[in-house]
C-alpha cells in the first residue's frame, strides 16, 4: 500500500510539476515578449513627441535667425524659455546660425558665442522616419535631438535638443513591474490550475491502474468506472472492453478444456470399442488400425469370434463426428455384433439392424457399412455391402488384385423394403496367400497439397507389390504410404483399415 501511494504520489507530482514549468515558461515568454514590445512602444513614442518639438523649434526659428544678432536673440531667447517650460522632459534648447553662432539657448552667457559640438553622440537605432540633416542619438541618459533650420529650401542653422529620459524610463519601470505583478498572478493561478488539473487527469488513471492490477491478480470483474466523454474516457472504456474479453476468453477456454476432457474421455471410448487383440486362428493373419481425423470419428470396425469356426468382421463409416458420431458408433456397433450372434448371414444382419435402427435416426445420419463372415474350416469368406467403399482381394496364384463389386444401398435412409431389394451378399473362396482388404473412404480420398486423390488404383497397386509381407506389416506401410502422399500427419478425414491373410492351408 505504502509502494502505491508513493507511486500515485510521485505521478500526481511529476504531472503538476510539468504544468507548472509550462504555466511559468509560457508567463516568462509572454511577459518578456510584452515588456520588450512595450518599451519599444514607449522608446518610439517618446522619439516622435520630442522630435516633433524639436522639428517645431525649428519652424518657429527660421524667420527670426536671419534678423540682426541683437534682434534674433530677442526673438529666440524666450522661445527657448518657452519650450522648456512647455516640455518638463528638455533639460536644454540651443538654436545655432549657418556660422556656428549661438542664437538661441537657455543659459545667456552662452549667446553670440561659437558652438562646440557635442561629443560622443551615440545614435538610436528606432524605427523613426528622419528628414535630411536630421539626427536622433543619446549622450548617457539624455536623447539628442538635431533639426536643421530651413528657410526657402536652404539650411540657415540647426536647433540642438537634449530631453532626458528619467520619465521615459520611470514609466518603462512602471509597466514592468505591472507586468511583472500580472504574471506573478497568472503564474499563482497557473500553479493552482495545474495541482487541480493534474488531480483530475491522475485520479482517473489511478483507477485504471487499480483496476489493472486487479485484473492481473485474476479479477477478471475488475472495471474502471470513469463516464467522462474525453480521451480518460476512452480508455476507461476501453480498458473494461478489454475485461470483457478476457473474461470472455477464459471462460471460453475453460470451456474449450472442458470439452476437451470430454472429448478426450470420449476418444478413449470409442478406442476401447476397436477390437484390443485379434482372434489367434491357425493359417490366418488378422489386423486392422483405425485412425480418426478428429479426437472423435465416426469410423470403427471390429472382429468377432463367432463360434464353430466362424469369424464375424465389420467395417462401418457413420456420417458425423465428435460425441454424436461416438454415440451413433457406439449403438450400430451394439446392435450389429447382437445381431451377428443371431444370425449367420452378413445380409440378414445389415438387413435386421437398418430395420431397427432407421426410425430413431430418420434420415438426420447415415452409415456404410461391410459385414462379412469368414468360415475357417471352408476359407470361405460371405459378405454384403451397405453402400461402402468396394473390399480389395489379392490372389496369391495369379499376383493380381481388384476389388469386388456388389450392390447394397447406405444404412438408415431407405424403409426396409427399399433397403433389402438392392442389398446382396458374395460369397469368395480363398487360397492360402490370397487377402481380403476392407477400408473406409478416408483412404482413396486421402489428398495430396497439390489436390490429387489416393486413390483406389493407387492401393490396389500397392497391396499388389507388398503382398509377400506380413499383413500386420502391409497395412502400417499402406498407413505411411498415404501419411506420406498427403505430405501430412494430420487427415482430412477418419481413416480404417482391417483385413485378413490366408497363410498356410490349414489341417
Amino acid at each position: 500500500m505504502k509502494n502505491i501511494f508513493k507511486r500515485w504520489f510521485s505521478f500526481r507530482m511529476e504531472t503538476a510539476a510539468l504544468f507548472s514549468l509550462s504555466v511559468i515558461i509560457s508567463a516568462i515568454i509572454l511577459g518578456t515578449y510584452t515588456l520588450q514590445n512595450t518599451k519599444a512602444i514607449l522608446k518610439k513614442e517618446f522619439t516622435m513627441r520630442t522630435l516633433a518639438q524639436t522639428r517645431g523649434v525649428a519652424a518657429t526659428a527660421a524667420g527670426a535667425i536671419l534678423l540682426p544678432k541683437s534682434e534674433s536673440i530677442l526673438t529666440l531667447y524666450p522661445l527657448c524659455i518657452d519650450v522648456m517650460e512647455n516640455n518638463p522632459d528638455c533639460k536644454d534648447v540651443i538654436i545655432i546660425d549657418r556660422n556656428g553662432i549661438i542664437r538661441g539657448s537657455l543659459i545667456a552667457t552662452e549667446l553670440n558665442k561659437e558652438f562646440k559640438a557635442f561629443e560622443n553622440i551615440k545614435k538610436v537605432d528606432e524605427d523613426v522616419k528622419l528628414n535630411e540633416g536630421e539626427t536622433i542619438g543619446t549622450i548617457e541618459n539624455d536623447l539628442i535631438v538635431i533639426t536643421p533650420i530651413v528657410k526657402s529650401g536652404i539650411t540657415v542653422g540647426q536647433v540642438r535638443a537634449t530631453y532626458s529620459t528619467s520619465s521615459l524610463k520611470e514609466t518603462i519601470t512602471s509597466v514592468r513591474n505591472t507586468i511583472l505583478i500580472l504574471a506573478s498572478i497568472a503564474v499563482i493561478i497557473g500553479l493552482l490550475s495545474s495541482f487541480s488539473l493534474s488531480q483530475r487527469i491522475v485520479s482517473p488513471i489511478m483507477k485504471v491502474v487499480r483496476a489493472a492490477k486487479e485484473l492481473g491478480s485474476g479479477n477478471l470483474e475488475a472495471r474502471v468506472d470513469i463516464k467522462s466523454k474525453n480521451e480518460l474516457g476512452t480508455l476507461a472504456r476501453s480498458f473494461n472492453e478489454m475485461a470483457i474479453q478476457l473474461h470472455l476468453a477464459q471462460k471460453e477456454l475453460l470451456e474449450r478444456e472442458l470439452i476437451k476432457k470430454e472429448f478426450e474421455v470420449a476418444r478413449d471410448i470409442q478406442q476401447s470399442l476397436l477390437p484390443q487383440k485379434f482372434p489367434q486362428l491357425a493359417g490366418l493373419e488378422i489386423y486392422g488400425i483405425c485412425k480418426s481425423a478428429y479426437t472423435v470419428g465416426g469410423d470403427f470396425f471390429d472382429v468377432m469370434e463367432l463360434g464353430a469356426g466362424h469369424l464375424g468382421i465389420i467395417i462401418v463409416d457413420i456420417s458425423g463426428k465428435g460425441i454424436s458420431g461416438l454415440l451413433a458408433v457406439t449403438l450400430v456397433r451394439g446392435l450389429i455384433r447382437s445381431q451377428a450372434r443371431r444370425y449367420l448371414k452378413p445380409k440378414k444382419v445389415l438387413s435386421e439392424t437398418n430395420h431397427l435402427i432407421t426410425p430413431d435416426f430418420q434420415k438426420k445420419r447415415f452409415a456404410t457399412a461391410i459385414y462379412g463372415l469368414y468360415h475357417h474350416p471352408t476359407r470361405t469368406f460371405t459378405f454384403a455391402n451397405s453402400g461402402h467403399t468396394f473390399p480389395i482381394i489379392y490372389r496369391k496364384e495369379t499376383g493380381e488384385a481388384k476389388t469386388i463389386k456388389s450392390n447394397g444401398r447406405p444404412l438408415f435412409l431407405f424403409s426396409p423394403d427399399m433397403y433389402d431389394e438392392r442389398l446382396e451378399e458374395v460369397r469368395i473362396k480363398l487360397n492360402p496367400g490370397d487377402e481380403i482388404l476392407l477400408y473406409t473412404d478416408g483412404v482413396t480420398e486421402a489428398t495430396s497439397k497439390g489436390g490429387e486423390e489416393f486413390g483406389e488404383s493407387r492401393l490396389v497397386n500397392i497391396i499388389r507389390v507388398i503382398a509377400n509381407l506380413p499383413f500386420k506389416e502391409q497395412i502400417e506401410k499402406i498407413f505411411n504410404e498415404i501419411k506420406e502422399f498427403t505430405g501430412d500427419d494430420s487427415l482430412s478425414d477418419d481413416l480404417t483399415i482391417v483385413g485378413f491373410k490366408q497363410t498356410v492351408k490349414q489341417k
